[in-house]
């Protein structure tokens, strides 16, 4: 959770540091920054250095830092916050700490797959509110994209749902996450990525949810060889950026920004699509093992998911009327 005063400081403080930093130089300095490397969040930001920096030339620098150069997931997003990184990306569910609201992408059951869930984010009226919804805390939304599907790894084989029962899951630290898990029958134990391989070697967690990107990526493979096809949720990339940042933007920067940051969202969706692809065949080349439901288990599955966004949200009247603006969005691309 972030620390309220911190993010309190970060409105105030973001001009400041925006008027010492890239406002001081001749050209303006886009750095971007993420937590993982070699996948479809580093393709994004690879896409977007060039598209940017071809449309503005030398006028801007983008820079590229994955792997965490600049940080853990909280530093990146103070930093953004604080207007002394420029935009980095991830799961909406890691800025629950700021807005509650933006957890609902991982509701299980609203999409079907990779392209539905981008057409029904990239709605024009669900995207102007869920890019803005968060502009006076720091954050506002430049792209989203969708590129992998809900995995499961453990220690141990879950080839039916009967095993998730008991079992620890590592999960993005939402309350629709943890619900979800619960209703597998799992207890759900936040970890920040950085730390999940090493919980899930020494058994501090029976197993995580992430995207097979993240299992290939960081060779989980060497900790386990059971990973369980779920595929109850889509797992989106948000990238954001601090909205004092783009309001000093000259107006047609600003403008190509916004523009490159969401045609890139749909380059990144076609290396998405062909990435799972290749990362199931990395993944079984290395001799670990993809495991899918039954049709009965996954029909039992669905049905224990299919209101777990509702239930959440019951009481979080904010929260509802964003999932009920998703749930219309994706009523329109089904």
């Amino acid at each position: 959770m972030l620390n309220p005063s911190r993010i309190l400081a970060a409105s105030l403080a973001a001009s400041l540091v925006l008027a010492s930093g890239a406002w001081a130089k001749d050209k303006i300095e886009i750095k971007i920054g993420s937590v993982t490397i070699k996948d479809t969040v580093h393709q994004w930001m690879i896409n977007f250095e060039k598209n940017v920096e071809r449309r503005i030339g030398n006028r801007v620098d983008v820079r590229v830092f994955p792997a965490g150069q600049l940080g853990g997931i909280h530093r990146q997003i103070e930093g953004v916050q604080l207007g002394t990184q420029e935009m980095t990306l991830l799961p909406p569910d890691f800025f629950v700490g700021i807005d509650k609201r933006f957890m609902v992408t991982s509701s299980p059951g609203i999409f079907r797959d990779l392209r539905h869930a981008q057409n029904s984010l990239h709605d024009p009226e669900f995207k102007k509110m869920f890019f803005s919804m968060a502009d006076k805390k720091g954050i506002t939304g430049v792209g989203i994209y969708c590129g992998d599907l809900a995995h499961y790894v453990s220690r141990r084989p879950i080839h039916k749902l009967d095993d998730f029962k008991g079992k620890k899951i590592r999960v993005f630290a939402s309350a629709i996450e943890r619900e979800t898990v619960r209703r597998l029958g799992g207890a759900a134990a936040p970890i920040p990525l950085l730390e999940a391989l090493q919980a899930l070697q020494r058994g501090t967690v029976d197993g995580m949810k992430s995207g097979l990107a993240i299992f290939v990526t960081f060779k989980y493979w060497s900790v386990t060889k059971h990973l369980t096809r779920t595929l109850e949720s889509v797992i989106c990339v948000e990238a954001v950026t601090n909205p004092a940042f783009l309001r000093k933007l000259p107006a047609d920067i600003r403008q190509i920004v916004m523009e490159e940051g969401q045609n890139t969202d749909w380059e990144t969706l076609a290396f998405s699509e062909a990435f799972l692809a290749k990362n199931e065949k990395i993944w079984k080349d290395n001799g670990a093992r993809i495991y899918d439901l039954s049709p009965e288990d996954r029909a039992e599955m669905r049905r224990r998911l299919s209101q777990v966004g509702e239930a959440v949200v019951e009481d979080l009247p904010a929260v509802k009327t964003v999932y009920d603006m998703l749930k219309e969005a994706a009523a329109k691309y089904d």
